[in-house]
């Protein structure tokens, strides 16, 4: 841009020299037609010969006046042509460029504005999961306190029903089987295998007198649903069945 700008005072300084070339060779020609007035006026007071004498050597002077003038007028057109040549090549070029620097500039604004977004929804789904997780665990703690609480209130009553028995030889012997049979007679598996299932959901798992992946499968999703918490998708917990019954 401040080679353009320098151009440009250039070429006004040159025109503005041309222009006063030109007023002096103007002037020049007048003071040789005043001249060549003068001599013609002289030529007639003196010979014919002398008189054509000095004629064409007025003439011939203003003729390479003339041809002066002409030659200069024809530089300063054609270093105004280049001059302008130059202005317009620069200012298409400098165009070219500014132009060129906005969609580049464009195209990085977009790709920002993208890998912002990008990140911002992968924050978002993090948290989401994350909150989802917080609401299983604090499900999976209101489940386990329950179960602990009815497995204590079992213990209990069964406590008070054996106090109140008395022996006696006429006693029907009953063998009462518990309802969770104990982990210590059967071969348990490990549900942490199935990907989302958890030590705190195998405990739950255990607690519920789930040890295996047979009695995994043989359990509908609403049923599991119930030990695991509502926080817990039917899909998943269907999910975690069928990878069950590949590991049974």
């Amino acid at each position: 841009m401040g080679r353009l700008a320098e151009n440009m005072v250039k070429l006004y300084q040159e025109i503005d020299s041309g222009r006063n070339q030109r007023i002096d060779l103007l002037n020049n020609l007048k003071q040789g037609r005043r001249e060549l007035s003068h001599s013609v006026e002289k030529m007639l007071s003196d010979n014919t010969h002398q008189r054509m004498f000095e004629y064409n050597k007025v003439m011939g002077g203003i003729q390479n006046i003339i041809e002066d003038v002409k030659d200069e007028i024809q530089k300063r057109s054609q270093a105004i042509s280049d001059l302008r040549k130059d202005y317009h090549h620069q200012r298409d070029q400098m165009r070219q460029e500014l132009l060129k620097d906005s969609k580049d500039d464009l195209a990085d604004r977009k790709q920002f504005l993208s890998n912002l977004r990008h990140d911002v929804t992968k924050i978002r789904a993090e948290a989401r999961e994350c909150q989802k997780e917080i609401q299983d665990d604090l499900e999976i703690i209101r489940k386990t306190k329950a179960l602990k609480q009815n497995l204590n209130d079992s213990a209990d009553k069964k406590a008070g029903t054996k106090s109140r028995m008395q022996p006696s030889n006429d006693t029907m012997k009953v063998d009462i089987k518990p309802i969770i049979e104990p982990p210590n007679k059967i071969q348990k598996d490990d549900f942490t295998q199935i990907r989302g299932i958890g030590l705190e959901r195998q405990r739950l798992l255990n607690n519920s007198g789930i040890y295996t992946f047979k009695q995994f499968c043989e359990k509908d999703a609403d049923f599991l649903s119930d030990i695991f918490g509502k926080q817990t998708g039917l899909n998943e917990i269907n999910k975690w069945i069928e990878k069950a019954k590949e590991l049974s």
